[in-house]
């Protein structure tokens, strides 16, 4: 843990639940914030993202106090001062830790692609986002067979999710998933028939 986060001890991190693959990790407070975190000027070896779930947690980067709010993607690069502020209640965020040999390994994957400064910068997250880093969590307490292989399959797909929303590289739907999702509002359509449908039902 410590070639993502830093020179931590188990104390400082006692109110954060954290799950680890070989070079990505993910630590969500849960009864109080991370006191490496509220350390000041601590730095991270690894790239370090975090999804705000609430927009209370106040970051001081640069002399600025930046603050995301809720569902935006923040991002620092490795080896920059920063601190988390004290806040009043346990923080509500998805800190996600990249070993830069790997994120830098997958960014070659964008030959045209230039990475932000990466100094706090924040981008509104698409709904997968918050959904990749629940199914890396929960492939990590995992104890069924093939648990190994998915927790790095995750940690791909996470780490490849973050780099399309910083590059700025975006798709639309294919147009098989469209039609997946026709196809569901049809089956939800038709087994309501006994019932007033709404399109927000239907969405």
């Amino acid at each position: 843990m410590r070639h993502l986060v830093g020179d931590i001890s188990p104390r400082q991190y006692r109110h954060v639940d954290v799950a680890l693959a070989k070079h990505v990790g993910v630590f969500t407070p849960v009864s109080g914030q991370c006191e490496y975190a509220t350390s000041p000027k601590h730095t991270h070896p690894a790239f370090s993202f975090v999804l705000s779930f609430d927009g209370t947690t106040r970051m001081l980067l640069d002399g600025k106090i930046l603050c995301a709010r809720p569902g935006e993607l923040s991002g620092v690069a490795p080896g920059i001062p920063h601190q988390e502020l004290p806040g009043d209640g346990p923080p509500r965020y998805a800190a996600i830790m990249l070993a830069p040999r790997y994120f830098l390994e997958q960014l070659r994957r964008y030959p045209k692609a230039v990475l932000p400064p990466l100094r706090g910068e924040s981008w509104p997250a698409p709904t997968d986002l918050a959904r990749a880093v629940k199914d890396f969590m929960i492939e990590c307490e995992s104890d069924l067979p093939g648990r190994d292989a998915l927790v790095e399959a995750h940690a791909l797909r996470l780490c490849h999710a973050i780099l399309r929303l910083v590059l700025g590289v975006a798709h639309g739907a294919p147009a098989n998933a469209l039609r997946m999702d026709i196809n569901r509002a049809v089956e939800f359509a038709q087994s309501h028939l006994h019932e007033p449908v709404h399109v927000t039902d239907l969405a």
